[in-house]
């Protein structure tokens, strides 16, 4: 019957004496924290275990020592380092030709947790900046880890990308066991960008001077005069001409024709009141122009050109 891979491991470690998992050499201090965190792990009490783990690998490498930290790294949820030391320590094992042969095992706990780890693949945006600079977890990353799916650690991660000139912008995402994420990444927009480099829009330009209220309200009446006048005077004269035959002489022989000759002269009427009225604001549009307020003469013509918008201004 075989055992579970925490109790084979346990065992694996009880079965040889502290110097073993070692090897000849050993310092005391890395044995003996190597001993501290072994008694932390099997009381399940891994923010020990781990960080006494830790220490007793920067001052001596050994397979155990590898093998215990990915156990306790496990248990916490670090899959991606306990992946990282799973590997580790099966090639210290194979390369020290290890006596206990405890390089198969750890080959075995690698192959079981690598599809558990998440994958999260960072990559920059056409057209950014050479110099961008790529955050995750607040490490910066190397240009070559750019594009490739690196293993991390389920749970949140973040991500900021910088460059010069521009703001930063920060992503956070959340990844579970097994998932894989692919990321775009670019910085944000440019900042205190030098005026000359966003295209203004140019406003149209004010009236000429001096043309207020006055003359334009002229001229609207003016105009208004002269189409009213016109449609009513031409009504009449049409009616005139029909009713010529049955009023010679401005005398109607019946009283149909009396009417209708009524309403004719009440038209010509209206059309001569309009035309009074065009002259009357003609003469008010003239009146303002020519008592303008002097002000100084801008070029005879100019053209604009916008980009919504063209035309031509100047004194005429």
């Amino acid at each position: 019957m075989s055992l579970p891979p925490f109790a084979l491991l346990v065992t694996v470690l009880l079965v040889s004496p502290p110097r073993a998992a070692f090897g000849q050499g050993t310092s005391v201090d890395a044995e003996e924290l190597f001993k501290q965190g072994r008694a932390a792990l099997e009381a399940k009490d891994y923010a020990t275990a781990c960080p006494r783990f830790q220490a007793s690998l920067k001052i001596e490498r050994a397979v155990g020592t590898l093998m215990s930290l990915a156990t306790c790294e496990e248990a916490t949820q670090k899959l991606a380092a306990a992946r990282q030391h799973w590997q580790e320590a099966a090639d210290l094992a194979e390369a020290t030709h290890d006596r206990l042969k405890r390089g198969p095992i750890c080959r075995e706990h690698f192959v079981a947790i690598d599809p558990r780890v998440p994958r999260l693949l960072l990559r920059l945006a056409k057209g950014v900046p050479t110099d961008t600079v790529v955050e995750r977890d607040g490490v910066a990353l190397v240009t070559v880890a750019l594009g490739v799916a690196m293993p991390v650690d389920p749970g949140r991660h973040t991500v900021d990308v910088r460059a010069p000139n521009h703001e930063p912008r920060h992503k956070e995402i959340i990844l579970g066991e097994g998932q894989s994420q692919v990321l775009e990444l670019a910085p944000g927009p440019l900042r205190n960008a030098p005026p000359g480099d966003a295209p203004k829009e140019e406003s149209p330009p004010e009236p000429a001077p001096g043309l207020g209220p006055f003359f334009w309200g002229g001229v609207g009446v003016a105009g208004a005069g002269l189409v009213v006048g016109a449609v009513l005077g031409g009504v009449a004269l049409s009616n005139t001409g029909d009713l010529s035959s049955a009023c010679p002489g401005k005398v109607c022989t019946t009283p149909d024709a009396q009417s209708h000759y009524d309403t004719a002269k009440a038209t010509a009427l209206g059309s001569d009141v309009a035309f009074g009225v065009a002259a009357a604001g003609a003469a008010v549009a003239v009146y303002a122009f020519v008592t303008r307020a002097h002000k100084p003469k801008e070029p005879a013509a100019s053209f604009w050109l916008g980009p919504r918008s063209i035309g031509l201004r100047g004194d005429f």
